[in-house]
């Protein structure tokens, strides 16, 4: 599993690939607290042999009852309501946050 996406922008690069790929590259786990380190890379074969193209990653407290890198990814694609306080106001607002790789899709490789 992995996941994908179109145009995705490098900036460090100033390119636009046409596709792109992330996987998880690596996972430390400490007790319930998740880091985990994803490799952007222009093809979806071959990425144990190449360096990622960017590394992005997420922290996590993880419950055990899930899979931890299905987890991972749906945090990595997906959006968070987080709270905080508005300095001016004193008042508790929500914001929506987007994961790391919001929109990107689910990437599955179906082997016959």
């Amino acid at each position: 599993m992995g996941l994908k996406t179109t145009n995705y922008e490098v900036k460090k690069l100033g390119i636009t690939l046409p596709e792109a790929y992330a996987i998880i590259d690596k996972i430390d786990n400490e007790k319930n607290s998740v880091s985990v380190t994803f490799g952007i890379y222009a093809k979806r074969e071959g990425q144990e042999k190449l360096q990622p193209i960017e590394i992005k990653k997420i922290h996590f407290v993880w419950d055990r009852k899930s899979d931890i890198a299905v987890t991972a990814y749906e945090i990595a694609k997906g959006q968070q309501l987080v709270e905080h306080e508005d300095p001016e106001t004193g008042k508790i607002e929500t914001t929506t946050v987007n994961g790391i790789l919001y929109g990107w899709e689910d990437d599955y490789l179906m082997v016959e």
